[in-house]
């Protein structure tokens, strides 16, 4: 069976598009491999480095609705 153009398409995003989330969610865990270097280059302490990711996602998560707000009523198209 051959694959039409469309689908040929369709795959190749969903390829690209599953090659991008491996490697966001990749990214995710990556602290914990190099989270002690990170706190022995900057002289801090592990547990402020995983604070600091901790932090981070605490104000992703808080500025979520209102970026939610944004893209729904103007686009994420620029100006």
């Amino acid at each position: 069976m051959r694959i039409a153009i469309l689908d040929r398409t369709i795959v190749r995003t969903l390829i690209v598009l599953a090659i991008a989330q491996l490697m966001g969610w990749g990214s995710v865990g990556l602290l914990a491999i190099v989270g002690s270097q990170i706190a022995a280059d900057l002289q801090i302490s592990i547990a402020a480095v995983f604070a600091g990711n901790s932090v981070f996602y605490v104000v992703m998560g808080l500025w979520a609705p209102k970026a939610l707000k944004a893209f729904a009523s103007g686009g994420a198209h620029r100006p």
